[in-house]
């Protein structure tokens, strides 16, 4: 290995770092600023035509500095019963936990709230273990959500696997989940039927090490395992499915089928990308 670096040295090479780090931000952003002003400019209800009648996802807001991703939606639930958004991955409320990343089209800024997806595997062994929270739409109400990023956009991905690079995503896509269904009466009849067959989950899965035909065909029995061993997570079902408005659910596989899914899609945009 190469000798220590004198404190003369990598003061030097820091500030090299960060100059070359500002460069090539500011290459960047004169890059997106190019891409933009050599499209022509959608107009923005053009993303907005909603996809679904019963609920609706609409942008209210769209911005991009040089310093930040700012934009703004509203969630109308115009059935006449409640629905359960997706509101977070992520039990803590003092964290806003989106998925993002540039889809395979190299062009593309994901960002996506959806829990009914194949997660990355090395997540699924972290403790606390991986969850999201729900949050219920009572018929008629609306639900208005936020956020503001940091540029150059980094990633996080939970489900995604690698994706694509660029310096400059051209279009933006926001996805998020929900359920058009009583959500925990849903968990708590899955719970029923798999305690009425009365099948030990520890004693593991007859002949199949398969994790894919383990959430396929005992899915019932993962969720009945999650809820009752996950400290917090049984409580939160019991009072969500009594009139509370917010529902925790740990990871188990996709065995909970049934999260539609609401989609918003902006075009000729400049967002600045950076990849790790």
């Amino acid at each position: 290995m190469p000798g220590l670096v004198s404190e003369d040295r990598f003061g030097s090479e820091a500030s090299g770092f960060e100059m070359n780090k500002s460069a090539n931000l500011i290459m960047a952003l004169g890059w997106c600023v190019f891409l933009a002003s050599s499209t022509a400019t959608q107009p923005l209800a053009d993303a907005n035509d909603p996809q679904d009648a019963g609920v609706q996802m609409t942008l209210t807001h769209l911005s991009v500095s040089d310093r930040t991703l700012d934009l703004s939606w509203k969630i109308t639930n115009n059935t006449d019963h409640d629905v359960w958004i997706c509101d977070n991955l992520s039990q803590d409320p003092s964290v806003s936990v989106f998925e993002k990343f540039l889809d395979k089209d190299g062009k593309t800024l994901v960002l996506r709230r959806r829990f009914d997806l194949p997660m990355r595997e090395h997540l699924l062994f972290k403790y606390p273990p991986l969850s999201s929270r729900y949050v219920r739409l009572r018929a008629g109400q609306e639900k208005f959500n936020s956020v503001s990023l940091p540029v150059p956009v980094l990633p996080y991905r939970i489900s995604a696997g690698q994706s694509a690079n660029s310096e400059c995503a051209g279009r933006l896509a926001v996805e998020i989940g929900f359920y058009d269904e009583n959500l925990p009466r849903l968990i708590l009849h899955v719970v029923e039927i798999a305690e009425k067959l009365n099948y030990d989950l520890n004693v593991g899965f007859p002949d199949s090490n398969d994790l894919r035909i383990v959430d396929r065909f005992f899915g019932g029995w993962s969720i009945s395992n999650g809820f009752k061993n996950l400290l917090g997570f049984s409580d939160s079902v019991a009072s969500a499915a009594s009139g509370g408005d917010e529902l925790n659910i740990p990871y188990m596989g996709k065995v909970l089928d049934g999260e539609r899914v609401l989609h918003i899609e902006v075009d000729n945009l400049a967002i600045p990308y950076e990849n790790y």
